[in-house]
């Protein structure tokens, strides 16, 4: 009988690091490349493996995911078996770069799993890693290796935040934090037994509290954890600087082939709108612009989303502008990140240096 697998998505963490920008939304809504969500990779990862049961967990401000994902249509699950469920995440969501897997959103929603009872194996991901996978592959080397839990991991020298594997043979023996001995980043994705997982969260119910890798870390010496390498690319966003980093990766077209013109399609909500309008005297330089835009300015090394307008004599360089924006005459504006529907008005002057973005808040003019 062939092996079955069922997606968790989380998203029910918070990073302070992002300014106004997880104000009112949640890191995986955050938009990516201009007409994207940052968690339309990890459902289209999923669903291009044939997974069609996939569970989100959401935080509580969860008005935008819900208004993104809907029923799952745009991603082929809006189905009578299987689908895609939003499933309730704690109010405390956690706060720790790194954490994303709370025992406590786990044994609450332990329903999910109970459903999808037919399944062998559940990957867990989170909803803000950007990458294009093949899951098959993932699950493949999991059944091979007769592991209950196998860990996701690239190597990254740069030793960005998050955890690190330290392995031994071809298991995971420690884990360990940017700058202490392996540079195997693990990359917040991980498939584990189903069962095995649901007994796990039985024995463990007294550390709600904590995340599932803490327990992992606590009990490493008693269970065995495969890990496989990934040698794709892979966005790591857990700060605000990572977000204007990974974005302006897209304006690299090897990293957007991998991205979006392979077999395997990144699917979002569709958004039906105008082609863009580039006027007499408008100037754009290795930039990505999305539809219903109005540019008369200039436009350099930047990500521009939908139904921005961008004024005579306007600069705009090393930016991302989110949906709406308005980017009004003589403006110059270099290392900004600009919100939903943000003004910036005539004539103002607003650069920022490469280690840190200025952030407009949604709807606010400047």
């Amino acid at each position: 009988m062939r092996a079955t697998t069922i997606g968790l998505i989380s998203t029910n963490y918070v990073h302070d690091d992002f300014d106004e920008l997880t104000e009112s939304r949640t890191l995986p809504t955050l938009m990516f490349g201009g007409k994207y969500r940052l968690i339309d990779f990890a459902i289209s990862n999923m669903v291009n493996a044939g997974i069609n049961a996939v569970g989100v967990i959401s935080h509580y401000k969860y008005r935008s995911l819900a208004d993104h994902i809907s029923n799952g249509k745009p991603w082929g699950l809006a189905r009578k078996k299987g689908g895609l469920f939003m499933l309730p995440g704690s109010v405390y969501a956690s706060r720790e770069k790194g954490n994303r897997f709370l025992v406590r959103d786990l044994l609450d929603n332990h329903i999910f799993f109970d459903k999808e009872k037919e399944a062998d194996y559940v990957i867990l991901c989170d909803g803000s890693t950007v990458m294009n996978i093949d899951f098959r592959a993932f699950i493949e080397n999991h059944q091979q290796s007769g592991d209950p839990v196998t860990l996701l991991c690239k190597s990254m020298p740069e030793r960005t935040d998050g955890r690190f594997l330290e392995v031994e043979d071809g298991h995971v023996k420690a884990f360990s934090r940017a700058g202490w001995g392996s540079d195997l980043r693990f990359l917040n994705c991980m498939i584990i037994d189903r069962q095995y997982l649901v007994n796990g969260l039985e024995r463990y119910g007294a550390m709600d509290f904590s995340d599932l890798m803490e327990v992992f870390d606590e009990r490493i010496g008693y269970m065995k954890v495969g890990y496989m390498e990934y040698d794709g690319f892979v966005g790591v966003i857990e700060s605000l600087n990572d977000y204007m980093r990974v974005s302006q990766k897209l304006l690299d077209e090897d990293v957007r082939a991998e991205l979006f013109d392979g077999e395997r399609k990144i699917y979002t909500k569709p958004q039906d709108r105008t082609p863009t309008i580039y006027r007499p005297g408008s100037v754009v330089k290795n930039s990505l612009v999305s539809a219903g835009c109005v540019i008369e300015g200039r436009v350099e090394n930047s990500i521009i989303s939908r139904n921005t307008y961008v004024g005579k004599g306007a600069v705009v360089k090393d930016c991302i502008i989110l949906q709406k924006g308005r980017i009004e005459e003589g403006a110059y504006i270099r290392g900004v990140i600009s919100d939903k529907s943000a003004v910036i008005s005539k004539g103002v002057r607003l650069e920022a240096g490469a280690d840190r973005p200025i952030v407009i808040a949604k709807e606010s003019t400047v």
